[in-house]
């Protein structure tokens, strides 16, 4: 039988100095975690269950020392056992409810929450009042609970009656019970619970006016005292705005005021930004670390999205293996996980990281194009066209990318376009070309831009038309700095007609030239207008053309009524 680990002090030399408690916590204090390990190394054991307890802290954050969390738990319990109030907290949080592997046991979380809140641990307390509230391993019961967030305000004046009661009301989901406790608190100036009042106003939940506006100026009182629900909520609102400078904004003050939640967002926004830089990418990694590794709303799409990078090399070292543990861990909790399963299906197809399956991972690209992954979906239309990995399919490879242009995907509708074009796969179709072609330049798509100023210039599917030539010709210059080569034969009259004039045909044409490419941008880049075009010709003057959000305006509210 294997012999039990059992955490011991380590043997002291021979005229060594004992270290004190207060000693190693200075050294926490200063961050110097390997030095407080090695001290607290010589003097923990089971007579000074408070050095068992930072012996748990120094393996579980891995600090000072490699993390082990087999060693952690076993300093824990050996000072847990011992009355120590802050272990047996951290038991009952980290642990305890992961004794039964089957379920939960929030009656063995319960016991041990009762035994810190009896020996005076403020957040214990708190905690057991919500599992009062909750019932979660015990009997409901709101008087003990509303009994133990007073006597802790009654402690502790950091502390706030109204506004704990609130939020154990709101935890245990009894919304209609926990406003008027919320209302108080806010208008007592904790502006702490300022994200989950503005819901109330936001949504109109239990019988409450609607009042978008009043919502935010709630929030902007939050975020203006650093409340990072607040904060993350205002992220979320100018991110589905499209308004990406104020989401970055918002959702970065969330992260510094420790609401990670935001990690996530702010690593995915700047994966989809263009103009990202290796540093901006490795920043986005470590973000998406941090969000895989908490219990938060998006953990599962961060893991995800962390298997990518891994894949990919995007933002970290390449490593195939890191990449399939990333996916299958996403998988075991959401099997039709679209960017899970699109990852592993490239792993399987191209062996990395396991063994190469071609079977294996064609089933998992067609499960991720049937979840509409436009990715996958193009993936499976060149899989059909080469015919390498399974029988060459003309109409499968046709039906793919037709749906991944119906999922906005720039690159097929140009090939699409350019099948009709040509007569290739289906039979010629100039009307559909052009339209497959008009689609893709409408996503940024360079090439279906320049095939477009040719198609115009030359009358080629349709008839040439001066005015539309140049206007794909000043797209291309605004998105990407270019401008068509065989472009250069308009006359200087109709340039300085619509481009250079003063006229109202040349303000409308520059308008509707402005509008389309903050369209494009928005559609294709999902963010605004100023962060991606500050360097375009004719739109750098023209940047003011969007006003400031109508909402960013508003003043915080300072009491309810």
């Amino acid at each position: 039988m294997k012999k039990k680990f059992k955490p011991t002090a380590v043997p002291k030399k021979e005229n060594s100095r004992t270290f004190t408690i207060d000693e190693c916590l200075k050294l926490f204090e200063k961050n110097n975690y390997k030095q407080a390990f090695s001290r607290l190394s010589e003097i923990a054991g089971p007579e000074n269950p408070y050095s068992c307890y930072l012996m748990f802290k120094l393996y579980f954050n891995g600090l000072g020392t490699p993390k082990d969390l087999l060693k952690a738990k076993q300093w824990l319990m050996m000072a847990a056992e011992r009355g120590e109030p802050n272990a047996e907290y951290s038991y009952a949080i980290y642990y305890a409810p992961y004794q039964k592997q089957s379920n939960f046991d929030y009656q063995e979380s319960f016991n041990w929450l009762k035994k810190a809140a009896d020996h005076g641990h403020t957040r214990a307390a708190l905690e057991l009042a919500k599992r009062y509230f909750s019932g979660r391993g015990c009997e409901q019961d709101q008087n003990k609970a509303l009994e133990l967030i007073k006597s802790v305000s009654q402690q502790d004046p950091q502390y706030n009656f109204n506004e704990e009661a609130g939020q154990c009301y709101y935890t245990a989901l009894k919304l209609k019970e926990a406003y008027p406790y919320l209302k108080a608190a806010f208008n007592e100036g904790r502006y702490g619970i300022s994200g989950i009042l503005a819901t109330y106003y936001m949504r109109g939940i239990e019988g409450i006016p609607q009042d978008v506006e009043l919502a935010f100026r709630i929030l902007k009182k939050g975020a203006d005292n650093r409340e990072g629900l607040s904060e993350y909520i205002l992220g979320s609102h100018y991110k589905s705005e499209k308004n990406i400078r104020l989401a970055i904004r918002y959702y970065r003050s969330a992260y510094e005021h420790n609401l990670l939640e935001a990690a996530y967002e702010l690593a995915n926004i700047t994966m989809k930004d263009p103009l990202r830089s290796s540093s901006d990418e490795k920043q986005s990694v470590r973000l998406l670390i941090k969000a895989a590794q908490l219990p938060v709303a998006n953990h599962l799409d961060a893991i995800a999205d962390l298997g990518s990078c891994y894949y990919s090399g995007w933002g970290i070292e390449r490593d195939g293996r890191k990449a399939v543990l990333h996916f299958n861990m996403v998988l075991e909790s959401v099997p039709e996980h679209p960017v899970a399963l699109f990852g592993l299906a490239n792993c399987h197809l191209n062996g990395v990281g396991v063994e190469r399956d071609v079977n294996k991972g064609l089933e998992l690209m067609i499960r991720a194009a049937e979840l509409n992954t436009m990715p996958a979906q193009l993936e499976l239309a060149n899989i059909y066209r080469e015919g390498e990995i399974t029988a060459k399919d003309d109409q499968k490879y046709l039906h793919w990318l037709e749906r991944a242009a119906q999922n906005n995907s720039d690159r097929a509708n140009f090939i699409l376009g350019e099948i009709y074009e040509e007569g290739t796969v289906t039979a010629k179709d100039p009307q559909k070309a052009l339209q497959y072609y008009t689609a893709a330049a409408g996503l940024a798509h360079i090439g279906a831009l320049k095939k477009l100023c040719r198609i115009y210039q030359n009358g080629t599917l349709t008839g040439a038309d001066e005015l539309k030539c140049l206007y794909y010709n000043e797209l291309l210059v605004n998105l990407f700095g270019e401008r068509h080569q065989e472009t250069d034969s308009f006359s200087e009259k109709i340039i300085s007609e619509y481009v250079n004039g003063d006229s109202p045909q040349s303000e409308q044409f520059i308008n509707d030239l402005l509008n389309d490419v903050y369209e494009i941008i928005m559609r294709r880049y999902d963010a605004d207008l100023p962060m991606y075009c500050e360097e375009c010709p004719i739109l750098r003057s023209h940047l003011s053309m969007r006003e400031e959000d109508d909402l960013e305006q508003l003043l915080p509210v300072d009491t309810l009524e």
